[in-house]
């Protein structure tokens, strides 16, 4: 059985460092990091919002490193359909920083990338072979 208490260590002391703005947010993001642990659960991606200098891409940054490892971090918003299938295949959880706007297509892209998706095209432009890259991962 997991400690009641950890006496300000472990999960309490990142919840300290990530400045969330009440319990239930700090539910919500303890709830997503134990769903990232089950690859065949698709999970909610989340959103973190606030003021300038609010702390959002250090806290994302945190709870990225803890599912990828020192080596995670945040990540510019793809341009485009073939980047993004990149950046998937670069880690466990993909996380996009400073999103200001979100197009329909990439929208549409990151709701494909958590519930599961397959990617079919052509190996040459000169030959009829394919290349399947199938993918689900976790989205920041």
């Amino acid at each position: 059985m997991p400690a009641a208490d950890t006496n300000g260590k472990g999960i309490d002391l990142l919840l300290r460092l990530c400045n969330f703005a009440n319990a239930q947010t700090e539910c919500l993001a303890v709830a997503w990091l134990i769903g990232c642990l089950g690859p065949s659960v698709p999970v909610p991606a989340p959103f973190l919002t606030g003021p300038q200098g609010a702390g959002k891409s250090t806290g994302g940054r945190m709870l990225v490193r803890i599912i990828e490892g020192m080596s995670g971090d945040l990540r510019r918003a793809p341009k485009d359909e073939e980047n993004l299938i990149a950046a998937v295949a670069a880690g466990w959880v993909t996380a996009l920083d400073n999103l200001s706007h979100l197009a329909p297509d990439l929208s549409d892209l990151m709701c494909c990338i958590v519930t599961g998706a397959e990617t079919i095209k052509r190996a040459l432009y000169t030959d009829g072979d394919v290349v399947r890259a199938r993918y689900r991962r976790r989205c920041c």
